[in-house]
């Protein structure tokens, strides 16, 4: 059997019994940090509460899975995910493949930024437009897209969650993991610079912080370690101002 199972967002803590329980008691367990980093301290934790080595894939070794596949056949198999293992296709994919090769699939959902920003900032989930993903520039790639959705939503009153960019080549090193700093001068290049933007440090730690104002003024502050996501907030109803201000 494969288990996907979400760490939620954070320290680690934050993860499901069920999912404690599986790393427990897994023959292998395995991690991926090329869709969010995690921290040293969050892989020592984890370490610490598995009964087998932690082994951590590269992105290739995930997105073919030859060897999840082949171990999953025959010993219960888990492979750890940041956040809700099922928020990237990857991972979707994943259950596919075991459908098609006869394997067992279970999945230990988590915390995702995905569900918890709103409620950090004090928006309402439901007036949410598309998620806008910002990549980091290379080269002569500089993709419009994820700008363009920010303006879509604008027009239509919709609030955007934007993620940040994490680069990873190799699972053994630290990669590198766009600031806020960064994204909002993306963002600046094609929205009014005079629109809201709230800053979310960290979010699910201890330490999270969100920071709130025009982008003009955002875009010159020094922001706190990494990970970072940013809200452009659409049209506000009167108890999302309420909140906003208070932040």
């Amino acid at each position: 059997m494969l288990s996907l199972v979400g760490l939620g967002i954070g320290d680690g803590k934050s993860i499901a019994v069920e999912g404690l329980d599986l790393i427990k008691n897994a023959k292998h367990i395995f991690i991926e940090n090329y869709t969010a980093e995690i921290s040293a301290n969050k892989l020592e934790w984890l370490q610490n509460e598995a009964n087998s080595e932690i082994t951590v894939l590269s992105r290739e070794e995930v997105e073919e899975p030859n060897l999840l596949l082949d171990k999953a056949k025959d010993s219960d198999v888990v492979l750890l995910v940041e956040g809700d293992p099922l928020s990237a296709t990857t991972h979707n994919s994943l259950k596919n493949q075991c459908k098609s090769n006869q394997i067992e699939f279970n999945v230990v959902h988590g915390s995702s930024i995905l569900t918890i920003a709103a409620g950090l900032v004090g928006l309402q989930h439901y007036k949410f437009g598309p998620t806008a993903t910002l990549v980091m520039r290379e080269g002569n790639y500089e993709p419009k897209s994820p700008l363009e959705k920010i303006k879509a939503n604008i027009e239509h009153g919709y609030h955007t969650l934007v993620l940040l960019d994490i680069k990873k080549d190799n699972p053994e090193e630290k990669g590198k993991t766009m600031s806020a700093t960064e994204g909002l001068q993306q963002i600046s290049q094609e929205i009014d610079n005079e629109n809201l933007a709230c800053v979310i440090e960290r979010a699910g730690y201890n330490d999270s912080k969100v920071i709130v104002g025009k982008i003009c003024d955002l875009i010159n502050l020094k922001f706190g370690e990494t990970p970072h996501s940013i809200i452009i907030p659409g049209d506000l109803h009167f108890a999302e101002k309420e909140a906003i201000e208070q932040l």
